[in-house]
């Protein structure tokens, strides 16, 4: 994916939402932070957990149609689209059938989602699936950051081999080369297993940046094959459209660092 058309899939910058930019100003100079580094697009993807963060589609739709408004205004040459990191609960499915979710892009099958990072919730799975069945593709936020997965990591390939879509964030890859975080993304890179790499942006100093991580996957074994199934997978989300992408290159007997 050239510069020009750089695309970051997960932030959190619609300001009072979660717990990302807290006003206007501080979304306006991340969205700045965006545009200097590269990005021409990002979608906005703020938490949607039960009793939590309570975000309606019409709440992130309207404020992401203000912050564009005010983007404009600015003159910050960058288009914003609405989206939602939902966390997962066992009626997840169901709010996605109510149409209770904003999938990524704002139309289409792909919606963001995340769990507990601690410990693996016994429904994931479950839930993952009704989704599917339900006519979503679900995409599994920053899923190097998860503690069972650093663990097991091999524990994804059969998710992702029945169309289970992975977001790793771009700060992973410009970690310490012994950080488990970045031992996990880059297994995952190998394996071609990433489909989709966004900032998870929420402050000053979590920012909106992608371009060095971008540089440094490309310079990682499988990493110019992920860059070509990132630009691909991109695409589908901003249209909205499913796409079939390869299946992870895995022996799933092999354990983790072997």
């Amino acid at each position: 994916m050239t510069a020009a058309a750089r695309v970051d899939v997960h932030s959190h910058l619609l300001p009072g939402l979660d717990d990302g930019a807290a006003d206007w100003d501080e979304a306006l100079t991340l969205a700045r932070t965006a545009v200097a580094d590269g990005t021409a697009q990002l979608i906005l993807t703020p938490h949607v957990y039960p009793e939590v963060y309570d975000n309606r589609p019409e709440t992130i739709r309207g404020l992401t149609a203000e912050f564009q408004r005010r983007l404009d205004a600015a003159g910050v040459p960058l288009r914003v689209r609405p989206g939602s990191e939902v966390f997962l609960v066992p009626e997840t499915a169901r709010a996605w059938r109510r149409g209770e979710l904003v999938p990524l892009g704002g139309e289409g099958p792909y919606v963001l989602v995340e769990w507990n990072m601690i410990a693996l919730p016994p429904y994931v799975e479950g839930v993952l699936f009704e989704l599917q069945a339900a006519g979503a593709v679900p995409v599994v936020a920053h899923p190097e950051r998860y503690l069972p997965v650093q663990r097991r990591p091999e524990w994804l390939v059969p998710l992702v081999e029945r169309g289970v879509w992975l977001q790793i964030t771009a700060s992973a890859l410009l970690r310490p080369r012994r950080d488990p975080i970045r031992r996990t993304a880059e297994w995952l890179v190998r394996r071609g297993m990433v489909h989709l790499i966004g900032s998870d942006a929420h402050n000053a100093h979590r920012p909106p940046q992608l371009a060095e991580a971008y540089r440094e996957l490309g310079r990682l074994p499988g990493g110019m094959e992920t860059l070509a199934v990132v630009e691909r997978a991109t695409a589908a989300v901003l249209a909205g459209e499913r796409i079939d992408l390869p299946r992870p290159a895995v022996r799933r007997r092999r354990r983790f660092w072997l």
